[in-house]
């Protein structure tokens, strides 16, 4: 497998998942943008996976409304090995990525 196209279809799982859990708070692109810091534009580019998201921005964002990292993560990794045709083994632990929730700026 190529690696550029290994990104894109993470980038693209990504950027589904950002816009898919927007929604679900109910935000507009320009509201998310001041969440974030960035412009409604940046916001657009990242739905649309033309700029990737930083994963530091993802985990502001998904802790800031108290979304689960697991689930995150557990969305990408089904993601890519639905896309790749993997089977994941079932004996591997994972890491445990519940974070104390940031405060709202």
């Amino acid at each position: 497998m190529e690696r550029q196209y290994v990104n894109d279809t993470i980038n693209t799982l990504v950027s589904h998942y950002f816009k898919r859990k927007r929604h679900e708070c109910g935000l507009t692109g320009k509201q998310m943008g001041e969440l974030l810091c960035v412009s409604q534009q940046q916001i657009s580019r990242y739905e649309r996976g033309v700029t990737s998201i930083p994963l530091s921005v993802m985990v502001f964002f998904l802790n800031s409304y108290a979304f689960n990292l697991n689930d995150f993560f557990n969305y990408i990794l089904e993601g890519v090995n639905a896309h790749y045709n993997i089977t994941a083994d079932k004996n591997i632990q994972y890491l445990n990525t519940e974070l104390a929730l940031y405060t709202r700026l």
